[in-house]
């Protein structure tokens, strides 16, 4: 007797619907977060380009939550220089290759 499995392209509209809600709460929730650290960023003096903590919440220097411009320039300091040991690609070619020689040349 065969069983039906579904197909994947089946289990991929659930994970869709997940990730765009989380995408579309992420700014509303990386605000909400970082607000009360900005205000007494604010409170305390310090000179900021913005005026009020709402403005000043995704600019934050050690943030709660990470804006997504953050998080780019992160993931862009993680990838150069290429060649570095330390950067992420790099890390991917050197773990991709390994795999690819364990899995043709088992030892």
């Amino acid at each position: 007797m065969t069983t039906l499995r579904p197909s994947r392209a089946a289990g991929l509209g659930p994970m869709l619907i997940v990730a765009l809600i989380a995408a579309a709460l992420y700014w509303p929730l990386m605000l909400a977060a970082n607000v009360g650290p900005a205000g007494r960023t604010l409170a305390s003096g310090a000179e900021l380009d913005c005026k009020t903590a709402l403005a000043c919440a995704s600019q934050l220097r050690n943030p709660v939550v990470p804006a997504p411009a953050q998080l780019a320039q992160g993931f862009v300091r993680l990838s150069t220089p290429v060649t570095s040991p330390l950067a992420l690609p790099y890390n991917v070619g050197v773990t991709a290759g390994r795999r690819c020689w364990a899995c043709c040349w088992p030892p």
